[in-house]
């Protein structure tokens, strides 16, 4: 990393050199104790800034953009191990991640590797630049529609697709979504079906208000309790069992929710 320009004690080239330049300059000024001033001048000030102290050296340094334009000042440790102020003129690796992080776009497409998870809840993924390494944030919500497995869906290693949901620049992170890749399962189902049609399905589990049938892969349905039969039952066990195949009518769709009402004893299974 470049430092400062040569300092001087020249006191009378310093302020010659502000004499002949008549733009924005930066003047620093070192003390003996190894401390800066800075201060900004333009062409000849009314009084002259430098005031020539024992000890204290001087460096004119250029701010127009065809000179010298510093990204940033920065304090670093020198071998002495004290610290002194420096130009960062070079690009760090946060920069240009930073430019990089800037370039995403909410609802882009990109493709990385799963490098890292935790569990239950997210993966990180390393997105296809080396700037990129880890990341991508893919959480557990985001990777399916319905249940599945994590280790079907994205293990250690595996290279997905996804969609970005957001890019957090304080955490320089980006939110991905393999679910908003695919079709949205209850759309595609209302889209298919009516309410008063009648599915075949399969009882999933049994709760005290009701069970819970899966008409098609990744969509369940609430049987209530008084649906269950045409008589009075005071719990679903008398009237299904978990794994029993039944025949219902579809008595609502709410989308929204992603729910549907189910009824068995429209259909008088």
């Amino acid at each position: 990393m470049p430092g400062w320009p040569d300092l001087t004690e020249d006191v009378g080239a310093v302020r010659a050199a502000i004499a002949r330049q008549d733009r924005l300059q930066l003047l620093v000024e070192q003390y003996p104790s190894g401390g800066f001033h800075q201060e900004r001048i333009v062409g000849n000030p009314t009084q002259a800034p430098v005031k020539g102290e024992p000890g204290h050296r001087y460096a004119l340094v250029p701010l127009a953009p065809a000179d010298r334009r510093p990204l940033a000042a920065a304090e670093v440790p020198d071998a002495d191990g004290v610290l002194r102020a420096r130009w960062r003129t070079n690009r760090t690796r946060a920069d240009e991640l930073r430019t990089y992080l800037a370039a995403l776009r909410v609802g882009d497409t990109v493709t990385g590797v799963v490098s890292s998870g935790l569990r239950d809840i997210a993966v990180h993924i390393d997105l296809n630049d080396d700037l990129g390494r880890g990341v991508g944030w893919l959480r557990i919500p985001e990777m399916a529609w319905g249940q599945f497995d994590l280790g079907d869906v994205a293990p250690i290693g595996r290279e997905i697709r996804a969609k970005i949901l957001a890019v957090d620049y304080a955490w320089e992170q980006v939110s991905l979504s393999i679910k908003a890749l695919q079709p949205d399962p209850w759309q595609v189902f209302a889209d298919a079906h009516e309410v008063g049609e009648t599915l075949s399905g399969q009882v999933t589990k049994l709760v005290p208000f009701g069970a819970f049938v899966r008409v098609v892969p990744g969509i369940e349905g609430l049987v209530p309790l008084a649906e269950l039969a045409d008589h009075d039952i005071t719990e679903p066990e008398q009237a299904v069992s978990v794994g029993d195949d039944v025949r219902v009518a579809l008595l609502d769709i709410d989308l929204a929710r992603q729910r549907i009402t189910l009824s068995l004893r429209t259909t008088g299974d």
